[in-house]
């Protein structure tokens, strides 16, 4: 009874310490040079998508005898059920709002537009302002097997004097059997990759508008 009771108290313990699944990255670094410098303002519009996630896996412990297991297991099923969102691992509305305040960071930074401004209202664009449009697609986090590998489909366009720049991407992070990354680095791993993708795209666009 004591192994009983000592099983259920660890399990209480541990469920007050901030679970993997709620880690969000930090803001992202670009440490390349940019070469393409605009006077004009940019406005960043963010469009969130599908989000899939991916159950962290039950886990039951026979080292208590069959009861042990069994109490264990309804622990861990009411622990679920009270909350969800700390057995499930996504790439959420928390991790694209991180990135795209780095990406507005990155391009105030390298000095890309004279300023850029993040907004959810489209009617503040201006006829002569830039408007770069990231719509996050789907995001994906694979199962446990895969590292909990984060695959972001993205597409990004960028409107400018009635023309309008139209790209796809997908960033995954490194989901190898052999991988030592944690889902808080599998979030930088996948966001960093998106990012040299986007700033990819926009100097494809100043080339092309060139």
């Amino acid at each position: 009874m004591k192994k009983m009771l000592g099983l259920a108290i660890t399990t209480l313990l541990l469920s007050a310490c901030t679970p993997a699944t709620q880690q969000v990255m930090a803001p992202l670094r670009y440490n390349s040079p940019i070469d393409v410098h605009i006077n004009r303002t940019a406005y960043l519009y963010w469009q969130p998508g599908a989000i899939h996630g991916s159950e962290v896996p039950r886990q039951v412990s026979y080292n208590s005898g069959i009861a042990g297991a069994l109490i264990s297991a309804a622990i861990d099923t009411q622990m679920r059920k009270s909350n969800p969102s700390h057995y499930t691992f996504t790439y959420g509305k928390a991790q694209q709002a991180v990135f795209m305040t780095s990406f507005k960071e990155v391009l105030l930074q390298n000095h890309v537009f004279k300023d850029v401004i993040l907004t959810t209202d489209l009617s503040q664009v201006k006829p002569q302002d830039v408007l770069l449009k990231v719509y996050f697609r789907s995001t994906k986090v694979g199962h446990a097997n895969k590292n909990y590998q984060i695959t972001l489909d993205v597409d990004m366009s960028i409107q400018s004097n009635k023309t309008t720049f139209t790209r796809s991407y997908v960033a995954e992070s490194d989901g190898s059997y052999f991988s030592f990354k944690n889902f808080k680095d599998q979030q930088t791993d996948a966001s960093q990759r998106l990012l040299s993708q986007l700033i990819d795209g926009i100097k494809q666009w100043q080339m092309k508008k060139s």
